[in-house]
This record gives structure tokens, C-alpha cells and sequence, in this order.
């Protein structure tokens, strides 16, 4: 806490001198080193958030199988997946 005080402290200094043609002592400056693993995580989480939420080709897929009266669904598989799907919701 003390240090982001002083670095605030620093940074009015600064500007008040400028202001007067004079110039202010102060710190480099705040600074973060992740670590390797830091920076992987970083770029997984970045590549995650560029895949889209929707499957377009998949959705297109579906779509015309439906058209086209080819789309079957199984009414034991829907309810083998709702009833998974409501106990994985419940062991939240």
C-alpha cells in the first residue's frame, strides 16, 4: 500500500513540476514479470476467447438435414442426455 501511495505521490509531483519547467525524482515506475506459466495461461485464455460460441458449419449441418428430413434424433438418447444433464447440473 505504501508503495502505490509514494508512486501516486511521485506522479502529482511530476505534473506539478512540469507544469513549472522543473523536473521530479521518482521510481521507475510500477512493474510486472509473470512467470512462463503466468504468460501461457495468458495466451490460452486469449486463443479460447477467439473461438466462437456457436459451431457455424455444425449448425449449417443440422440445418440441412432437417430440410432435407434426414435429421433423426433418438427419443431415448434426448432423455439419457437431459437426465445426465440435470444431475451434472445439481452436483454443482
Amino acid at each position: 500500500m505504501q508503495g502505490a501511495v509514494q508512486s501516486f505521490l511521485c506522479q502529482v509531483n511530476k505534473t506539478e513540476k512540469g507544469a513549472a519547467g522543473g523536473k521530479a525524482a521518482c521510481s521507475g515506475g510500477d512493474r510486472v514479470d509473470l512467470s512462463p506459466q503466468a504468460a501461457e495461461m495468458q495466451k490460452v485464455k486469449d486463443l479460447i476467447k477467439a473461438v466462437p460460441d456457436v459451431r457455424r458449419e455444425r449448425v449449417e449441418g443440422i440445418k440441412a438435414a432437417l430440410a432435407a428430413g434426414e435429421y433423426q434424433v433418438s427419443p431415448a438418447e434426448v432423455a439419457v442426455m437431459m437426465i445426465g444433464r440435470s444431475i451434472a447440473d445439481n452436483l454443482k
